[in-house]
């Protein structure tokens, strides 16, 4: 009998974890600004129009978070930020799967993905005035290949675990795991 238990006990532990999906975003971030910024000046630089609004607010509800105003104009802001966010078009890529037995030789396959992105691109203001191109002062990137065309799905884990980074120096790009939820799991 307690064999019994035990089975089912690691069965329903398998059944649980195998319910639970997740993804594995990329983010890196490069500050090189000499001063702390205190306002920014947003510029949505993406051809993703599809509910714009709604990921234009949920963006600046993350700056102002880190304490950041919004400015109304570029002149009263310290930092202009361009921000793009969107999914590509779907292209090939090659995956590779190594085998755990030893002896065993990699495999590969070719799948379908797109390249869904969020980019925050800060130039200091006074830096920016009158010039054509001005090496960004800030640099702070999240991504994800997904097997599915689903932008609005992915955003807010994207935007999760790009927030504590947003204006940071990293050594190194990061890849942090975001668990996804169900609809039911929302509510």
């Amino acid at each position: 009998m307690k064999k019994f238990k035990l089975l089912f006990f690691i069965s329903l532990i398998f059944v649980f974890a195998s319910c639970e999906s997740s993804i594995d975003v990329n983010v890196n971030s490069k500050n090189n600004l000499t001063k702390k910024t205190k306002s920014v000046y947003l510029i949505n630089s993406s051809y993703y129009t599809q509910d714009s609004d709604y990921y234009e607010g949920e963006i600046k509800k993350v700056l102002l978070s880190h304490g950041l105003v919004i400015a109304k104009s570029a002149a009263e802001s310290d930092l202009i930020l361009f921000v793009s966010y969107g999914t590509t078009e779907p292209f090939k890529k090659t995956v590779f799967f190594d085998d755990d037995c030893e002896n065993a030789s990699s495999e590969t396959e070719t799948v379908t993905v797109f390249y869904n992105y969020i980019s925050f691109t800060g130039i200091e203001t006074k830096s920016y005035k009158g010039k054509e191109f001005i090496k960004p002062q800030v640099k702070s990137y999240v991504s994800y290949y997904s097997s599915v065309y689903n932008f609005k799905l992915f955003f807010p884990y994207m935007l999760e675990a790009i927030t504590p980074y947003i204006g940071k120096n990293l050594e190194k790009p990061l890849t942090i795991n975001k668990i996804l939820l169900d609809e039911e799991d929302k509510a």
